[in-house]
């Protein structure tokens, strides 16, 4: 027996959020400088295995978001970005 699955839409190409963070590697804390927050804005930081760390909701009006990491272990993490409309930029932090 065989069966298909559902077909599932992949949009590629560049996304319209731009995000950055500092310092690198990150030490204790870090900047997130994200676009203007607005309601349903939120950002994810997850270990280099999936794992979530931390979500954070940006203040509204917020074009930077600082994270607290001191209790984080030293290694990669994946800082995540969702905007309201359903798109999102990643980005990859050091944390010493």
């Amino acid at each position: 027996k065989y069966r298909y699955s559902t077909v599932a839409l992949v949009k590629s190409g560049s996304s319209s959020i731009v995000i950055k963070a500092f310092p690198s590697p990150v030490i204790k804390n870090v900047s997130i400088q994200h676009p203007t927050a607005i309601a349903g804005n939120s950002i994810i930081i997850s270990s280099a295995d999936g794992r979530v760390i931390k979500t954070i909701v940006p203040a509204t009006g917020a074009q930077q978001t600082d994270v607290d990491l001191s209790s984080a272990k030293a290694g990669l993490y994946v800082v995540r970005f969702n905007g309201a409309n359903g798109e999102s930029e990643t980005l990859k932090v050091l944390k010493q």
